[in-house]
């Protein structure tokens, strides 16, 4: 419930400034859903994340939503939060939550937003300006291996910064 919560959060609200939705619409993709695609990994996080990997992401996304930057080749992709650390932790996810003891196609509906995020910021100067950029918001979720629900998974990726005048954002 609380990831859920905080999803809410972060497709709606914006403390530091103000949020203008672009694009709000989903998508119907096949997620094959086996050890290479599913995974528990850091690259591209903090720490150990569980993440998925979505074909049907590439050529419809914005922004490009896999970390092979950073040496991850298993395409584009999203996370549902923390692995546990070892089998006994109460809290996390792990790898069989989603893929159980086999291999298996969902019909998953991915949800995006595109939106344009204005902040008041200081430039080198310390002068006030509005800075402005673009947040592709993605957000699915994917049934739980042993049937008891769904665990659900995000992503977010931002770019094309700009520096306007102050009056911009107001």
């Amino acid at each position: 419930m609380k990831k859920l919560l905080v999803l809410g959060a972060l497709f709606t609200m914006n403390v530091f400034g103000t949020e203008r939705v672009l694009i709000n619409d989903s998508k119907k993709m096949e997620a094959e859903l086996n050890s290479a695609t599913v995974r528990c990994s850091k690259i591209g996080y903090g720490g150990r994340e569980l993440k998925i990997s979505l074909k049907g992401l590439d050529g419809w996304t914005l922004f490009n939503h896999s970390n092979v930057a950073l040496g991850d080749f298993g395409g584009p992709c999203m996370t549902a939060g923390m692995c546990k650390f070892n089998k006994n932790d109460n809290f996390g996810f792990e790898i069989t939550d989603i893929i159980g003891n086999g291999d298996k196609t969902e019909t998953v509906v991915v949800s995006r937003q595109i939106v344009e995020v204005k902040d008041i910021t200081k430039n080198a100067a310390g002068t006030e300006v509005c800075s402005r950029h673009i947040e592709e918001r993605l957000a699915a979720e994917v049934d739980r291996a042993d049937g008891t629900g769904k665990i659900a998974f995000y992503h977010l990726r931002s770019g094309l910064d700009e520096v306007f005048p102050l009056s911009v954002c107001q």
